[in-house]
């Protein structure tokens, strides 16, 4: 145990504070639509601080500043792609969500084409959420191991019942509030272990200075043409906004907290300001990896983590003082649940009303459906825990938690952007399109050098044109949306 007993208290204090919270939020919840939407009651910051808290993740709060540490600040320009897409989203996707009141995204594919485009791009949503989740969910164990001393089994195991003790109580209601709170000490946290990082580096900014003036640490921008590099300007603009389009307009877990908002234009503020407000917070996390490349320069330490993914949770347990180092661990650990939960919740959601619901207990009581969203809720997590543990050895979370998304993402956007956009597809082709586009992609991973970024782009237009090349249906239950 390498903590002092006031952090000890305070990460307690904290993680009782969650699940009371998220209990007393859920309390209420009677029926599918109070537990898996909130009743489209919730407000609109609210919503904006949730969609902020699970897109940084632990992810986010390990991974950003081990890439800065490594590298330089070309990650940065990613964020071009999600605020361009954002607006996309929001004059699009979020208007016909809200139109056709669908529970998940994919019952908007029945309704389009059929029950085997919603079906397939439900399964295609719940492999991809359970792998990446439990990237994420290793992500946040790193410093529970480093910080307790804890063997990563032990950790992971921490978090994910945590997370879904107060998921499976409130729904995403309980999510939704302990998301927000999350979103304020997770950044907050940050922003505290910078001052102390800077405050540590010999010199303050000169000592900065000296460290990476010849190294190009700050690098922003890359403007070169290859697309083995994910990290250019082109990627960026281009690359960045596909995969935003598909990661906040077909990702059940991110539409999901949209569609609580009350109505489609509170859901379109959400989204779009939520863009602009993670700016500061990537800036934050790549600054933190910078000024501990500069202090490690310096005077580095003996111990010194070899992987970049270890070099801040090293910090905060070994150079904090006590009280600062259970607020950060904190911080982290409200990174994770935020995104761990959102994750529980919509891939319940998405088994019980696309595939329980229809196909194993058609004429349940609301009451039945409520439970067992709870049982699916505890057995996603044992998934998450698993999945979670196979990563234990595994290098550059970060990357890793990107990549396995776009293996999908591809797929999946093409065939919304199919049918919102045209009167053409139907189930055959539509399934046809996404095995060629994951079939594509899986070529590109395994066989070229292209960046990972590009993957969604490549696969949404494999997608979008094999299913382009089959006729709609001569009478539509939902017709193309209308620009």
């Amino acid at each position: 145990m390498n903590l002092h007993w006031i952090d000890i208290c305070i990460v307690g204090s904290y993680l009782l504070f969650v699940i009371l919270l998220g209990s007393f939020y859920g309390r209420k919840e009677e029926n599918l639509s109070d537990y898996f939407l909130g009743g489209r009651r919730m407000n609109w910051f609210m919503v904006l601080l949730s969609i902020v808290a699970t897109e940084a993740s632990a992810l986010t709060f390990v991974g950003a500043p081990a890439f800065s540490y490594d590298h330089n600040w070309t990650y940065l320009q990613l964020v071009i792609g999600t605020i361009i897409a954002r607006f996309i989203l929001a004059r699009v996707f979020i208007e016909t969500f809200y139109k056709h009141q669908v529970y998940t995204v994919y019952q908007y594919l029945k309704k389009r084409f059929g029950d085997g485009s919603k079906n397939s791009a439900g399964i295609l949503f719940i492999i991809t959420r359970v792998l990446a989740s439990g990237v994420r969910l290793f992500g946040a164990s790193i410093l529970l191991s480093v910080a307790l001393g804890f063997d990563p089994l032990t950790s992971i195991m921490i978090i994910a019942v945590i997370a879904s003790l107060y998921t499976m109580a409130g729904g995403i209601k309980a999510v939704i509030i302990t998301d927000a709170c999350q979103a304020i000490i997770m950044f907050g946290g940050a922003l505290l272990a910078l001052f102390f990082i800077y405050r540590d580096i010999p010199q303050g900014f000169q000592g900065v200075m000296n460290a990476t003036g010849e190294l190009s640490k700050f690098k922003i921008f890359d403007f070169s043409l290859s697309l083995k590099n994910p990290y250019t300007i082109w990627a960026g603009i281009i690359g960045s906004t596909f995969f935003t389009l598909a990661t906040h307009g077909t990702d059940q877990d991110l539409v999901q907290r949209m569609l609580t908002a009350k109505d489609a234009g509170q859901s379109r503020k959400a989204l779009i300001l939520s863009g602009f407000m993670d700016i500061p917070i990537v800036i934050v996390f790549l600054f933190i990896g910078s000024f501990l490349f500069s202090l490690y320069q310096a005077s580095p330490p003996s111990g010194l983590p070899a992987k970049a993914d270890d070099i801040f949770p090293y910090y905060i347990v070994h150079s904090l003082p006590p009280g600062v180092t259970g607020l950060l661990i904190a911080g982290v650990l409200a990174a994770a649940m935020s995104s761990i939960d959102s994750a529980l919740n919509s891939l319940s959601t998405t088994w019980i009303n696309d595939f329980y619901r229809p196909y194993f207990r058609k004429n349940g009581s609301e009451k039945h459906y409520l439970m067992m969203a709870k049982v699916f809720t505890v057995a996603f997590a044992a998934l998450l825990i698993m999945i979670a543990y196979l990563c234990k050895d595994t290098q550059q979370v970060l990357i890793l938690g990107f990549i396995i998304g776009s293996f999908t993402y591809g797929a999946l956007l093409g065939i919304f952007l199919l049918a919102m956009f045209t009167k053409r597809g139907n189930d055959s082709g539509n399934i046809i399109g996404m095995a060629a586009s994951i079939s594509t992609i899986l070529f590109i991973k395994f066989y070229t050098e292209i960046g990972w970024i590009w993957y969604v782009m490549i696969g949404a237009l494999v997608a979008f044109s094999v299913g382009f090349l089959f006729p709609g249906k001569k009478e539509s239950n939902c017709s193309r949306l209308k620009i």
